[in-house]
């Protein structure tokens, strides 16, 4: 009765087939030789884990559609460059005795502006700057239409960033900062990303803009077949952690890699990891960084936790480890739009 009733329940999500038969082949690996409670409780874990990542993916399909929208507003700024200057007040902005051009005076429905001179800021970068002045309200408006994407930003080759929310980039940022050399802006670019299609950065980065860690969605932008720019669209792993894993105490999200992207507090130490901490500014960004090799799975000292992400790349959705003498079930989903694994644990009765 209790696998009944839990079947009943899982039809009512309406999640689809394919779905339904990791469901069904989850409950019947773990019938064998385990009491009910454990039977019923594997069961459910997996329809968890089975919404969250459909979940997931519906949310992150939804940011692709908002960048293509960020594209092309990008597109249009370059190509009516004449017209959106005639009505920029270039006053606004300034260069500090670093050589950082920036806009002095920022309202509330405008991006920060920075520029950070390690490309000589000519009459070509400064009217680079006037034209995508343009590109505010969608900026803004792209960061208010998701409860998940804390900022938005453009950058371009001459490692210029219009940026919302807007804050002060002249402590913030690093003078002379490379802005193509960061993961945010190369991963899109002609070398990396020769479909010119919309990249997911998703193994977590600390961001130099000062929010933390990080994973993001961006997309290159070209004119006269010539990639110009990168707009990019933000998620912090706090708000991925609020939005997904509040309730989800026992769930733990990898990226493709082994390293945990976002986990609650108990999966860790399920998984006999450290504390995930938010990144502490004791200085400016001046390259990528990456969480340490602590945080990953296939570096754990623990041979058991080692074979259950080797399992999981294999493509196996569901089995047993033993950790701290305790024995553990684990239950898998990969969202392949990311190469992320959302893995439910149980701790086995």
């Amino acid at each position: 009765m209790v696998f009944f009733s839990t079947f009943i329940t899982f039809l009512l999500y309406k999640v689809d087939m394919r779905k339904l038969f990791f469901f069904a082949g989850a409950f019947l690996f773990f019938s064998c030789g385990e009491n009910l409670d454990n039977e019923s409780l594997i069961a459910e874990q997996s329809l968890r884990v089975a919404q969250l990542s459909e979940d997931i993916s519906k949310d992150f399909l939804a940011m692709e559609s908002l960048m293509q929208q960020f594209q092309t507003a990008v597109s249009y700024c370059y190509e009516n460059q004449n017209d959106i200057l005639t009505q920029v007040d270039a006053s606004s902005y300034k260069l500090s005795d670093s050589g950082i051009m920036y806009k002095d005076s920022i309202a509330d429905n405008e991006a920060a502006l920075y520029v950070s001179g390690v490309v000589p800021i000519t009459p070509a970068v400064k009217r680079a700057v006037y034209f995508t002045e343009a590109l505010d309200s969608t900026i803004v408006r792209l960061v208010n239409s998701s409860p998940v994407i804390v900022q938005a930003y453009y950058n371009d080759a001459n490692s210029l960033n219009r940026i919302y929310p807007p804050f002060d980039v002249l402590s913030q940022y690093e003078p002379k900062m490379d802005i193509p050399s960061y993961n945010f802006y190369y991963l899109a670019d002609e070398t990396n990303n020769p479909e010119r299609k919309i990249v997911w950065v998703s193994e977590p980065y600390i961001d130099p803009a000062g929010r933390g860690w990080m994973v993001s969605c961006i997309g290159p932008v070209y004119h006269e077949d010539k990639m110009v720019g990168v707009p990019g669209l933000d998620l912090t792993v706090n708000a991925i952690v609020d939005k997904y894993l509040k309730a989800a105490t026992d769930v733990i999200i990898l990226d493709q890699t082994g390293t945990v992207v976002a986990a609650s507090e108990k999966a860790l130490n399920l998984f006999s990891l450290p504390p995930l901490i938010n990144h502490r500014y004791s200085e400016t960004i001046k390259s990528d960084s990456f969480r340490k090799d602590d945080f990953n799975l296939k570096n754990s000292k623990s041979r058991e936790i080692r074979n259950v992400f080797d399992q999981m790349q294999d493509g196996q959705e569901s089995g047993r480890f033993t950790e701290n003498n305790k024995a553990y079930a684990y239950v898998m989903s990969k969202i392949s739009l990311l190469g992320w694994y959302v893995v439910g644990v149980q701790e086995l009765k």
